[in-house]
């Protein structure tokens, strides 16, 4: 039986299709996001499969999103976050 060296998981890739029905993965490691494409410039076997793509994370940060305010009149699939106050929202 071979004996292979302990492997380090470094990250995880999600399975995408392209709307040209190309099948690639994405994912990210530390600020960087990679993308896995297929070879389409492949001409041997001797050529890789597939070619490891990294870009550099969007330099925008996320802003945190506001907790939705549920007014309690319509019908919301999602859990309301709190109440609206008459007190804080001119009277409505």
């Amino acid at each position: 039986m071979a004996h292979y060296p302990p492997m380090t998981k470094l990250t995880g890739l999600w399975k995408k299709v392209s709307a040209k029905n190309v099948t690639y993965y994405v994912g990210r490691l530390g600020l960087a996001k990679l993308v896995l494409l297929p070879n389409k410039d492949k001409q041997m076997d001797t050529d890789p499969d597939v070619i490891l793509f990294v870009q550099e994370r969007d330099s925008k940060p996320q802003e945190p999103q506001e907790p939705r305010i549920w007014d309690g009149l319509t019908d919301d699939p999602g859990e309301p976050v709190r109440k609206r106050d008459s007190r804080s929202t001119g009277g409505f």
